[in-house]
């Protein structure tokens, strides 16, 4: 069983952990990015931190390879794009069993909250959703 980011991270050295569960404990979700050890703000959007369904685009296309996975209560999930357009909501592939119920509350959210940096919105991408 995965108990930690830390370990997930040796696993998955290419992805994104959208923690959608962490907002029920303060007032946003956070992004932690694998490959660069970085947490950033869930992004926001009119003004309001974005919630689930609502994700950011993290990939082009379905072939990058970025793995893009959520928390979201109390489980997480791999989530994909549905086609390859870059503008395409996403889909839940399947739920990652082998995880500790509260990995959302791993210390990495928690040593990097008041440290997150705003979310990365590249040339104005466009708010997607993600599609069950």
């Amino acid at each position: 069983m995965i108990k930690s980011i830390n370990e997930f991270s040796k696993e998955h050295k290419l992805a994104v952990i959208v923690n959608y569960d962490f907002s029920k404990i303060f007032d946003y979700g956070l992004v932690y990015r694998t490959s660069t050890d970085h947490v950033e703000k869930i992004r926001k959007n009119n003004g309001k931190y974005i919630q689930y369904p609502y994700i950011q685009q993290f990939k082009k296309g379905r072939d990058s390879k970025v793995e893009v996975f959520i928390l979201y209560d109390g489980k997480m999930y791999l989530v994909d794009r549905i086609n390859d357009d870059d503008n395409s909501n996403y889909k839940i592939v399947k739920e990652i069993t082998n995880i500790s119920p509260d990995l959302y509350k791993d210390g990495i959210f928690y040593e990097n909250y008041f440290k997150a940096t705003d979310a990365v919105i590249v040339n104005n991408e466009p708010l997607l959703k993600i599609i069950e």
